[in-house]
């Protein structure tokens, strides 16, 4: 009853945010820091005053925006603290999604829409999808860093560790949009964004899983041939010093090394290039990490025979 005839509960704060912007921002706490329930009525809230669902504040969010903004902040908090895991909202906001599908489209003042916040902040498939269903074209729009949707799910430790196979698929996927355009995610594979960085950089730098770095790969095999500004390629993206001193204690990243391999065997000059950080080639990687078998080793020795000398 006071929700509903309140004159705060309609006016907005100095940053521009109403009650709603508000009720969100205590809806990713509780989800993300399992705070327990408090009587936050959301419906009752959408039921009074559904016009500020798409209402912005000062930096351009929706409410729902700032909940997902919110997500991505906790989550980088918890990646800090050891704890991150992953993002759920209750059914109902799915629910809240489709009777409200132009908030899918709305953009804050940096350029992103909800679909970049959702992933990154690591929410489940079943949330990823409605996004997708509600706003197909979302999948290739690019914010102002020339970030696509899976460039956000990517491009952060805690965001690439949170995805899954069965997320990061439908981020590549063919979606069609209602009026019959196709959107083609996979060419989000070939999209550079404003740091001249593909999506497969990330997910080797951010270390994503050998089933998401499957599902990648299996989409867009080249990608294991795109070159970061410095000019590194994917397979050297995976090196670290901590990995480097422990090489045979990491079969995900051997495994990881196993899906570079076979693409470059099909470019000699992408053999000859040397990583930047620790000088080496992808013939010294796989057989540092014994990531190849006999006959892969021995083509890239034909293919490149300056190799065995670096």
């Amino acid at each position: 009853q006071l929700l509903c005839s309140s004159r705060v509960a309609r006016t907005v704060d100095k940053l521009e945010r109403t009650l709603l912007h508000w009720a969100c921002v205590h809806a990713a706490h509780q989800c993300i820091e399992s705070l327990p329930a408090r009587p936050v009525h959301f419906q009752t809230l959408l039921d009074a005053y559904a016009g500020q669902l798409t209402s912005r504040d000062c930096k351009g969010k929706t409410p729902v925006m700032l909940l997902l903004e919110t997500g991505v902040e906790l989550q980088k908090k918890k990646w800090e603290e050891k704890q991150v895991a992953m993002f759920h909202l209750p059914l109902e906001w799915i629910h809240m999604l489709q009777k409200n599908p132009t908030v899918a489209a709305i953009e804050d003042s940096t350029g992103r829409l909800p679909i970049h916040a959702a992933v990154a902040a690591g929410l489940s498939t079943n949330h990823v999808a409605s996004w997708i269903e509600l706003h197909p074209n979302a999948l290739l729009h690019v914010d102002e860093s020339l970030q696509v949707a899976l460039h956000a799910a990517l491009c952060a430790p805690w965001s690439a560790r949170l995805q899954t196979a069965e997320s990061v698929h439908l981020l590549l996927v063919r979606s069609y949009e209602k009026l019959g355009t196709v959107v083609d995610g996979r060419l989000a594979m070939k999209m550079e964004d404003g740091d001249g960085m593909y999506p497969i950089h990330y997910a080797c730098r951010n270390d994503a899983s050998v089933e998401v770095m499957q599902v990648m790969m299996k989409y867009y095999p080249q990608a294991a041939l795109l070159q970061t500004p410095s000019g590194d390629l994917p397979i050297h993206c995976l090196l670290s010093e901590t990995l480097l001193d422990h090489p045979k204690k990491n079969e995900s990243v051997r495994q990881k090394i196993k899906l570079m391999v076979p693409p470059l065997l099909t470019d000699a000059k992408k053999l000859s290039v040397v990583d930047s950080t620790f000088g080496m080639m992808p013939l010294h990687i796989c057989v540092y990490f014994s990531a190849a078998d006999y006959s892969e080793l021995l083509r890239m020795l034909e293919l490149y025979p300056e190799a065995a000398m670096h």
